[in-house]
């Protein structure tokens, strides 16, 4: 145990920062004495914080849980980024090569790195289990901790086992995070994880500085985001639709209307994902429409929109999603578009969330034909498979398609990886000699074969995984010349070169067994498609609830109450559409509640909304962009301006 610090120094000491935030201090504090800990808090509030800090101080290697390889990168690049001494901090997953693999293992053993970031398909992966018995733990902090839960919104199967590989390793401290749990979802995160006597830090949801809203989508959705958009020019903001074409073609009518933007899903290369993520942080793009593969670790604290084109699954992703807005503690805009036609999409999301049973036992079958498994084989055999061609082959629909496998996957029947590694390999085919005697390849080539030389080794001897952007950057091309440069080479057996993957697997987790006997138990299926209708009538009935504060009713949810009304909600304010109103209007309206509050007193914001009439919301929209733009302040529903020293 490490009691005996002074954290308020090492903070400074590490992070910069003077002061602890919310419960912090209490949390680290808990971790130091030992004990173990769930931690709620939502978005924004400086979770990882919480086990960053700690791993710095105490003896050993912090292991941290974490489900997205993005993720990972981001975080130890901040906390490299602080520390004098190389290797403080650590990933290891799939995405690394045998040598990059190795120098890892070999500074946690020296005992140089204090936190390492795993998958739980690492931290659970039976070969490694010798590796992580080696060295010291200091604790284990399981991120995003929902994902345990089969109640949870966001359920990864290779969560549920933790506890048991925990068991294996050696025990030590665990501390859960997450941003968002009901308290049947905590419950079984501490249950599952073995943490029923863990000191539970849960903090307020009260976002004060998110203006909730839910606007009546209008026929010309296209119209209605870009006017929303253009009212906050140069803003940072993040757009969220359900599917990668509407992803696509929103984000491209963004850009023909001269906004900039860039469409981020799961669908792209992992090199395009994350080059938009670095022109979004970067501030070379404002707005970037999504799907919810993005979103999840991002650390942009000044997104002051969040608009939500299509109604999401549940209350639990809308303020996840909407909590990315206003992480600086500054003004922000929280929108969902919304109207009748969403409730009968939402119903039609059910039938391909949860298809008929006898649905999933034919694709159970039909993969058994498209592999050519034999009843009582197959277990162990891993498939690369396209979605694509198998549903042409068996006529069915890729969306039913997608969550039979997934559902198959919690019955045990197979191991569904949507986002396997997809890196590229290349290998030289020709020895260093040959190599340098080759006398007809261009510039550009020479260029790329000395970035792989410099900068990957054992190219001569095996396969190496490589990073195609960072090839370019090294040989100063595009990352599409790099790649035509490589297939090129490859061509010419001067290399070879496997493209990245991206195709998902398939793997047999036990024997195929004939369709009619499958077992899809009520925890399977029936309790989780219950759930997921729950989640989704919990959403619509937010979407339509123009009585209650919209503060209120997220808190609500969340199992947490309040006395008074935000004051600044849609509802609080009564507001309308206001998309028949012209920017002139709004410029008014402006104007004149800058003259209102020039008396210095402090007013109630529903003094303007309820003084224009069916436009109500216009003074909504001014009252909040000059909230924004800091022309004006606000507390508890009422607004001034403040006195110049």
């Amino acid at each position: 145990m490490t009691t005996n610090v002074n954290l308020n120094e090492q903070l400074k000491r590490y992070f910069g920062f003077d002061k602890f935030k919310s419960d912090q201090e209490a949390i680290i504090r808990s971790l130091l004495e030992g004990h173990n800990v769930f931690v709620l808090m939502p978005t924004g509030g400086g979770k990882s914080l919480c086990y960053q800090l700690p791993s710095l101080i105490m003896d050993g290697t912090a292991i941290v849980v974490s489900p997205l390889i993005a993720l990972m990168k981001n975080q130890v690049d901040v906390i490299n980024g602080i520390s004098d001494q190389p290797g403080v901090a650590h990933y290891l997953n799939s995405s690394l090569n045998k040598a990059a693999i190795q120098q890892v293992m070999n500074d946690v053993q020296s005992g140089r790195t204090k936190l390492l970031y795993v998958a739980p398909e690492s931290l659970n992966k039976e070969d490694n289990l010798p590796f992580f018995q080696s060295f010291k733990i200091s604790f284990y902090a399981i991120d995003e901790a929902h994902c345990i839960s089969e109640w949870g919104h966001d359920f990864r199967p290779d969560y549920r086992t933790l506890r048991s590989t925990i068991n294996k390793i050696g025990n030590a401290p665990v501390i859960a995070l997450t941003a968002t749990a009901t308290d049947k979802v905590r419950t079984d995160i501490k249950k599952s994880l073995g943490i029923n006597d863990a000191v539970e830090f849960k903090s307020s949801f009260n976002r004060p500085n998110l203006y909730y809203e839910v606007r009546q989508k209008t026929k010309d959705i296209d119209r209605q985001i870009i006017k929303f958009v253009r009212q906050h020019p140069g803003k940072s903001g993040i757009i969220y639709c359900l599917s990668r074409k509407t992803v696509e073609e929103l984000a491209a009518v963004l850009k023909a209307n001269e906004i900039k933007a860039a469409p981020y899903h799961a669908g792209l290369d992992s090199a395009t994902r994350s080059q938009t993520q670095d022109d979004f942080l970067m501030e070379r793009i404002d707005v970037i429409v999504a799907t919810i593969a993005f979103g999840m670790g991002i650390d942009k604290p000044d997104v002051r929109l969040v608009l939500h084109a299509d109604c999401p699954n549940s209350l639990e992703a809308y303020f996840q999603e909407a909590g990315r807005a206003g992480r600086d503690g500054k003004k922000a805009y929280a929108v969902l578009l919304y109207n009748g036609h969403d409730e009968r999409k939402m119903d039609k999301r059910i039938v391909e969330e949860f298809p008929d049973k006898q649905f999933i036992r034919d694709v159970y079958e039909h993969l058994a034909y498209f592999y050519q498994i034999a009843l009582g084989d197959g277990r162990g055999h891993t498939f690369l498979f396209d979605i694509t061609k198998f549903c042409q082959t068996y006529h069915h629909f890729s969306i039913q398609t997608n969550s039979a496998l997934k559902i198959l996957q919690r019955a045990g029947y197979i191991y569904y990886d949507m986002e396997p590694d997809a890196m590229a390999r290349v290998r030289f085919l020709l020895d260093r000699d040959d190599l340098y005697r080759l006398d007809n390849s261009s510039a550009d080539e020479d260029a790329v074969v000395l970035a792989l030389l410099r900068h990957y080794s054992g190219l001569f001897t095996d396969y190496s995984y490589i990073d195609e952007n960072a090839v370019a950057y090294h040989s100063g091309l595009t990352r599409q010349q790099v790649y035509l440069i490589l297939k090129s080479l490859s061509h010419r057996h001067i290399i070879h070169y496997i493209p990245q993957r991206k195709l998902p697997t398939i793997t047999y987790t036990r024997d195929r067994e004939a369709a009619d006997r499958l077992v899809l138990s009520p925890e399977v299926y029936d309790q989780r498609r219950e759930q997921f209708v729950h989640r989704i009538k919990v959403i619509l009935a937010y979407a339509t609830n123009d009585d209650v504060c919209r503060s209120r009713q997220l808190l609500r949810y969340f199992g947490e109450t309040r006395s008074t009304d935000c004051g600044i909600c849609d509802v609080c304010l009564g507001h309308a559409s206001s998309d028949s109103v012209s920017d002139d209007a709004s410029a008014a309206v402006c104007e004149r509640i800058l003259r209102l509050l020039s008396d210095g007193k402090r007013h109630a914001v529903s003094e303007f909304a309820s003084s224009h009439g069916p436009h109500a919301s216009v003074a909504f929209e001014a009252v909040a962009y000059l909230i924004g733009e800091e022309k004006i302040c606000c507390e508890d529903g009422e607004v001034w301006i403040e006195k110049k020293k």
